[in-house]
């Protein structure tokens, strides 16, 4: 089964993102079928294991204060096929590097190592981390869609807006997409 950790804009810069895709239309290949958010681990685990999943974000939202993130300017970055063609917005902000370090401890022990393709057990960072992405090469962001890469410009848009994260959310994959399981308020937030 497949797990995601991840936070959410707020609902301002996510009608933002929604507005820019609809304005670059003709160029968008294929939406990514998510709502905005931004991930902060994704994970193959065992269904019984959710259970453990779950207790874990919350303990890690109890005791994490909010922080800011700010957007980056617009991305694209490679899909599974190495065409640079997911057309993504960055975001930075120290908080989310000491976030993502502490969910990957956290998550560890509930991978499902066997549930991988063959190609990706051959990267260091994934054996360490569960995927090649994770660590210190973990680039924040939030994926927007599929696009004509060569016919999309990449610019700073949206660049240099502040938001505060003040919850984490867990979602599982099911056949009709994503669903949101849960979400935890950070400490300071309750």
């Amino acid at each position: 089964m497949r797990y995601r950790i991840d936070i959410k804009p707020p609902q301002e810069l996510a009608q933002e993102l929604e507005d820019y895709l609809e304005s670059i239309g003709p160029d968008v290949i294929r939406p990514l079928m998510l709502s905005p958010h931004c991930t902060i681990m994704g994970l193959h685990a065992h269904h019984e294991d959710e259970a453990g999943i779950i207790a874990a974000v919350r303990d890690i939202a109890a005791n994490m204060a909010p922080f800011m993130l700010t957007t980056g300017g617009f991305d694209l970055f490679s899909d599974n096929g190495g065409r640079k063609n997911i057309f993504v917005l960055k975001l930075s902000g120290p908080g989310f590097q000491n976030l993502h370090k502490e969910v990957i401890e956290a998550l560890r022990e509930f991978i499902d190592w066997g549930d991988y393709r063959e190609g990706d057990r051959q990267d260091a960072i994934w054996r360490k981390y569960g995927s090649s992405f994770y660590g210190e090469k973990f680039n924040p962001h939030v994926s927007m869609a599929k696009v004509k890469a060569e016919r999309v410009r990449v610019g700073e848009e949206l660049a240099g807006r502040e938001w505060p994260v003040a919850s984490i959310g867990v979602a599982r994959r099911e056949d009709d997409g994503w669903k949101t399981i849960i979400e935890f308020s950070l400490a300071a937030n309750r």
